[in-house]
């Protein structure tokens, strides 16, 4: 399902299909085709860590394939006794009319010290697009997130839940992201350029320090759907999202 040419991971389905570069997680995925025809939607789901000038940049301790997993294995540079492990979930099989497929993304943090602070974030650059914040109940409409040029840089704060749904002007389809509830701490919107619709979403994960041997861990979703009835199929997509088991790692 995943397949590896030394530091690339490719993800490739019928209806879409992703690149990932394991050493960069801060990169992360670009997603080159969606539902028949090529995206220029920027890159998605990018990992940082929120103390990047304390900790350093991850680098690649292991990667493997298990089933639809690719797992990795990082180590902070300037903090080793930090670690983190990502799971790349490839979701491919989805018993749903409304979802063209995507990817469950699940960190876990991990330290060696007694005290350190695991905030991480993640975030996707989206491109000639328009980005929603949607209610989880109901059917009111919604309205897209304006973010003046005036403003560029200045991030728009939003209150739960996380479900973003962003509707690139050029593609058929329309691109979802969620954050567990039990996860979400914040998310805000940016707007990156004043010439062009482009915007940063970014979303806050681990609030507490982290004590020593604990592991934490959070989960999102990064889904494609049909652009109709996007909204609809957007939050019965978070409601299954909630209802979801907690995956198995190892």
């Amino acid at each position: 399902m995943w397949h590896l040419d030394e530091n690339k991971a490719v993800l490739k389905s019928p209806t879409f299909a992703i690149e990932i570069d394991i050493h960069a997680p801060q990169s992360g995925a670009v997603l080159n085709q969606a539902n028949g025809t090529a995206w220029r939607g920027g890159n998605l789901l990018r990992i940082h860590s929120k103390s990047s000038d304390e900790v350093g940049d991850p680098k690649c301790e292991s990667v493997h394939r298990r089933g639809p997993d690719l797992v990795v294995d990082y180590r902070m540079s300037k903090v080793p006794e930090f670690t983190w492990q990502v799971y790349w979930r490839a979701l491919t099989d989805l018993d749903s009319p409304t979802v063209l497929g995507g990817v469950e993304l699940i960190l876990s943090v991990q330290t060696e010290l007694l005290d350190s602070d695991p905030r991480m974030l993640v975030e996707s650059r989206l491109n000639d697009s328009r980005v929603f914040h949607i209610e989880s109940g109901g059917h009111a409409p919604v309205e897209a997130i304006e973010v003046a040029a005036s403003d560029i840089q200045s991030p728009v704060k939003l209150n739960p839940p996380g479900i973003l749904l962003t509707r690139p002007y050029e593609a058929s389809c329309s691109y979802l992201e969620l954050v567990h509830p039990s996860d979400f701490i914040d998310v805000e919107i940016v707007r990156t350029s004043p010439d062009a619709s482009e915007f940063t979403s970014r979303f806050t994960m681990f609030e507490a320090p982290l004590e020593k041997g604990v592991i934490r861990r959070g989960r999102l979703r990064a889904l494609l759907l049909p652009r109709q009835a996007d909204t609809d199929a957007a939050r019965s997509c978070y409601q299954q999202f909630v209802a979801a088991p907690i995956p198995l790692t190892a």
